[in-house]
């Protein structure tokens, strides 16, 4: 990656190609604040971010937050802690010019149910949402992906001899 954010061609990539050229440009970078001379241009250019969780590097979201909301950054911390509480959780971060402020910090975003949260707060997308299934009980969103895999095995259900052999393939 130090190769990457020290070209002058990839930053090119995310400057003219990605603006003017109707490009997509993807960059996964392990350090999102690395010393490359072409680095920040690269990330100030960057339309999408994606913040995973990484137990020892818990300033890199806190920074994240400061530059764009350095009079609260609270919000975008709870927004990020909410999506990152799961396993393999994340933050999608929209930065495009037309986009909604409200609309801005999403989690989630690949969840056929994405439910918008509390209208009340900047920081609206999907999230670790209750659902409700066909009975009305309230499910988390691993329980519902748990029901969809089971309806798409549709009757072989007998082809296991145990539950435990049937959850284990589940």
């Amino acid at each position: 990656m130090k190769d990457a954010t020290n070209s002058k061609d990839v930053c090119e990539l995310f400057v003219e190609g990605s603006h003017h050229r109707n490009l997509s440009v993807a960059c996964i970078m392990q350090n999102a604040f690395s010393k490359g001379k072409e680095n920040r241009t690269m990330s100030i250019n960057s339309q999408y971010i994606v913040l995973f969780k990484n137990p020892r590097d818990q300033v890199t979201p806190a920074v994240f937050a400061r530059q764009m909301y350095p009079n609260n950054s609270k919000r975008f911390m709870n927004k990020y802690i909410e999506g990152v509480k799961r396993p393999y959780g994340y933050l999608f971060i929209d930065l495009k010019q037309n986009t909604l402020e409200e609309e801005r910090l999403k989690i989630d975003i690949f969840n056929e149910q994405n439910q918008k949260v509390d209208s009340s707060d900047v920081m609206i997308g999907g999230g670790m949402a209750q659902y409700k299934n066909d009975e009305g009980k309230n499910i988390d969103q691993f329980e519902v992906r748990r029901t969809r895999e089971q309806s798409l095995l549709g009757d072989y259900s007998e082809l296991f001899e145990t539950k435990e052999e049937k959850n284990a393939f589940m």
